[in-house]
């Protein structure tokens, strides 16, 4: 019995990625839904001006062109309200409609189109200015990665907006088939972020978002928990992996999972997390409250002279 249960687990977690979820595919509108996610807003007695900041991440289907489709993307993000977006999945279309439409909104904005026309278009959208901006080449996946910081108040933020491989296999697989693409791409995704942690700056409140491929128990969330980064979404909610973020219609069933995170360093903690389950795309925006975590003052170590008449500079 036990052997069978794992089966039909690996069956499940297959079948999540046999669909391919870089497809170039309009959703339509017709395909069921789920409803909003995400706990009220409380107000916090030791909330102070900057200490705060809503980010959100949504994969917007790169197949996603008409104007009706791309004005629902306007309203979307205008209902989540982040102060930063990261968008996976951009098409020329969709920057072109975002720059007219939102930039009074979000003043400052970065593109970085998919040369190829596929699936590898990045954004960002921000009510802040966006410093220092970076793009991680393609390692063993399918994407880059850009990355920018932020000022919240006096502290500097970084921001890394991922696209991890996807599971695409060949039409009409076995279920064996399905099994071993799923095998060799959780090895590329666990790759893929470890070689991203490894070129991320050190000692920065960093919150790493966008569209991981994978479910809440495998490679990739397992490393980035024991390397203290927190799922923001599973912060707020115990039953997180039941709020799907991505959905597919195949066959005459709806398949729905959550593979899109925010997660944040120990330097933040979650006040609110939802997902908004609407939208012309296959995946659903993931939308994030954080609070920032008063820096630790430093100590020095070596005690001045009772007669000095300098402070130690060392430690300014």
């Amino acid at each position: 019995m036990g052997r069978q249960c794992v089966m039909v687990f690996l069956l499940v977690v297959a079948s999540l990625f046999v669909l391919g979820l870089s497809q170039s595919v309009v959703v339509g509108a017709s395909g069921a839904q789920v409803g909003s996610a995400g706990p009220q807003a409380t107000v916090d007695p030791n909330h102070s001006p900057g200490d705060r900041i809503i980010l959100a991440t949504y994969n917007m289907n790169y197949g996603v062109r008409d104007k009706a489709a791309l004005a629902r993307y306007v309203k979307i993000i205008r209902k989540a309200h982040p102060d930063v977006l990261a968008i996976q999945e951009g098409n020329a279309a969709l920057f072109a409609f975002l720059k007219k439409v939102l930039a009074r909104e979000y003043p400052h904005m970065l593109f970085y189109p998919d040369s190829r026309r596929g699936p590898g278009g990045f954004a960002w959208l921000s009510k802040f200015p966006l410093q220092k901006a970076v793009v991680l080449p393609r390692s063993f996946g399918w994407f880059t990665t850009p990355m920018v910081r932020v000022r919240l108040g006096t502290r500097e933020l970084l921001l890394v907006n991922v696209h991890l491989r996807a599971t695409i296999p060949p039409k009409k697989a076995d279920f064996k088939t399905m099994l071993q693409e799923f095998i060799v791409t959780e090895k590329i995704r666990a790759k893929e972020i470890r070689f991203i942690h490894s070129r991320m700056p050190a000692g920065l409140p960093t919150v790493i978002l966008g569209d991981f491929n994978t479910i809440s128990t495998l490679n990739v969330p397992t490393f980035l928990r024991a390397n203290g980064f927190a799922d923001s979404f599973a912060s707020a909610w115990a039953n997180a992996d039941s709020h799907p973020s991505w959905h597919w219609f195949r066959d005459g069933k709806q398949w729905r999972f959550r593979i899109d995170y925010i997660w944040h360093n120990a330097c933040f903690k979650t006040v609110t997390s939802r997902i908004l389950a609407e939208g012309p795309s296959d995946h659903y925006p993931v939308v994030s409250e954080l609070k920032l975590i008063p820096a630790q003052p430093r100590t020095s170590t070596t005690q001045p002279a009772a007669s000095s008449a300098s402070p130690d500079r060392r430690n300014p």
